[in-house]
């Protein structure tokens, strides 16, 4: 790589330096091209390595033109490659012009990088304020906080990034911790099995917490999920919890509580055959409950406490037979459908599976319900009721796609195709769909798309593209804009299929060039689609000529080729 320079000259003054060494009656040129001309000039020196010529030039764009995004990316660019100081000082810069989220984001990651942990956080509010529910904001926030000790903050942050992303495992993990460290055991432990969820081997460091705070059960759950070895005295500790758990709740004929710490203790102790016969026979008095409540004319109430038993014992037949038939009888077909499909899966029952069969036709079609059919041969074997329901249902879904192409909406016909694709019980009728929908496609981006690719193009772009992954005007399209959102790197994975489809085309290696050029990863990305094309052309001029360029770039990054 590069060796990284000692910048001695103060930001603020690289500007104006950078000005003293235009030619004279450089001040008459248009500011606009001046900026244009400054970037090109930094964007040449940074892929020679010479990091003081392009800061020096990307200051002087800035400042002739400040709305020039380009030279904005190109400057934090920069200064990823500078040393800690000069990085340092680049950051505090940023902060003192006009407000950019950008900026402030890359300021707050350096001031982290580098241990300024005050100014990373501040940085972090400031971004905040700029995109309050931005995540990665968010997320910076609540990290710093975290090893600040402020763990309110911390607690806080990471609950509004879960509120957006509740499956984020790093935000858990802050709240779990910022919660512990508090003393709110009931919150924290809530975090802590979501946690487990997401990510065990990170949920297990907070065991001792939860053996200290008595939640034994979902101990046992984080035991049971990890995979590291935890001491042996803990995981006793948990299971002598687990018995006097057991034994006040029965004491107390609490028939729920007693059934989770069974659970919770089976899955520590796989082997227990004691635990499991216990188990089965609270499942059974709750099921009993269940029933007799819901002969006594409350049917939710009947169901509702059928589904706490299934919550503790998720795989017992005998529950959910009589869970499918409750939901059958209150019209809910949705969840009796399901109920009969898991009871297929444990038992291998033809009955269950020709149950679901006829649910599924009282249901409008969905793809999904092909999905469930084909489940069901898997288990019953080839049976012509199957197939011929598979069949049934194909074709009302090729019905109801072609009148959503007819009517406009392709956006909804589309997922219908793939789902046919996926679960194909009718081959003719899915080609003649696809056949269609394509059609439409083809004379809908015609119409719509100009010189920049709308939303609406790029989206039937994006259909006919899922629908032929080898259709060059959707490569050429969603190429074009993901490069006018500045998404370079997505948009040089579209060039780069559409080279190796169409090498002829110099244009086409021109834009992947191009767009491939921000950094030395894109770079090897030219030189790995120009390798396919010669792999099977050997002497394809064209992709010999943009290999050696993308070549020579990289040795200006030091990396060989």
């Amino acid at each position: 790589m590069v060796a990284r320079k000692r910048l001695s000259t103060p930001l603020k003054e690289r500007s104006a330096k950078a000005k003293e060494t235009r030619p004279v009656g450089a001040s008459q040129i248009d500011p606009r091209s001046e900026a244009l001309q400054s970037l090109a000039n930094a964007r040449s020196a940074f892929g020679k390595g010479d990091l003081r010529v392009a800061l020096d030039e990307v200051a002087l764009a800035i400042a002739s033109n400040p709305a020039l995004t380009e030279a904005h990316q190109l400057r934090l660019k920069l200064g990823s490659r500078l040393d800690e100081a000069d990085r340092l000082a680049l950051a505090r810069h940023l902060l003192t012009e006009p407000e950019s989220y950008e900026n402030v984001a890359w300021a707050a990651d350096t001031f982290r990088r580098f241990k300024q942990l005050d100014d990373a956080l501040a940085a972090w509010r400031k971004a905040l304020v700029l995109r309050p529910n931005d995540l990665d904001a968010l997320l910076g926030a609540a990290a710093i906080s975290l090893k600040l000790r402020l763990y309110a903050d911390a607690s806080n942050c990471a609950a509004k990034a879960i509120g957006h992303d509740g499956t984020n495992a790093q935000a858990l993990f802050i709240r779990a911790e910022a919660l512990s460290k508090l003393k709110i055991t009931d919150e924290a432990e809530a975090a802590i099995g979501r946690l487990s969820d997401i990510d065990p081997s990170a949920a297990s460091r907070f065991v001792p917490f939860l053996v200290s705070s008595k939640k034994w059960e979902t101990a046992a759950r984080v035991v049971s999920r990890s995979e590291g070895d935890l001491e042996p005295e803990l995981v006793s500790t948990i299971v002598h919890g687990l018995n006097r758990n057991i034994k006040t709740a029965h004491e107390q004929n609490e028939l729920e509580r007693e059934g989770r710490a069974w659970a919770a203790l089976i899955s520590l102790e796989k082997d227990n055959e004691r635990a499991k016969a216990k188990l089965q026979k609270v499942t059974s008095a709750l099921i009993k409950q269940g029933g007799n409540i819901m002969v006594a004319g409350d049917a939710a109430a009947g169901i509702a406490l059928l589904e706490t038993a299934r919550n503790i014992d998720p795989v017992h037949p005998g529950l959910l037979r009589k869970l499918a038939i409750a939901y059958e009888k209150s019209d809910d077909i949705d969840k009796a459908a399901s109920c009969w499909v898991l009871i297929g899966r444990l038992t291998r029952d033809p009955d269950a599976w020709f149950r679901v069969v006829r649910l599924v036709k009282k249901m409008p079609p969905q793809t999904s319900q092909l999905g469930t059919l084909h489940d069901a041969i898997e288990y019953v074997g080839e049976d012509e009721v199957l197939k011929s329901a598979g069949k049934s249902i194909s074709r009302k879904l090729v019905r109801q796609a072609r009148e959503l192409v007819d009517a406009g909406q392709i956006e909804q016909a589309a997922p219908i195709a793939q789902g046919l694709r996926k679960w194909n019980f009718d081959p003719d009728a899915l080609h003649a769909i696809e056949a269609r929908i394509r059609r439409s496609l083809r004379e809908k981006i015609r119409d719509d798309a100009g010189l920049h690719v709308d939303e609406r193009s790029a989206a039937f772009a994006k259909i006919l593209h899922d629908l032929e992954p080898a259709n060059k005007r959707a490569l050429k399209l969603l190429g074009r804009y993901q490069a006018d959102k500045r998404n370079f790197s997505t948009a040089a994975e579209y060039y780069g299929r559409l080279a190796a489809l169409q090498p002829d085309s110099e244009a086409t290696w021109k834009r992947l060039a191009r767009y491939a050029g921000h950094n030395a990863d894109g770079r090897e990305q030219v030189v790995k689609v120009a390798d396919e094309v010669l792999a099977r052309i050997p002497d394809h001029v064209i992709a010999m000529r943009f290999r050696d360029q993308a070549r020579e770039t990289l040795h200006h990054f030091g990396i060989q080729k």
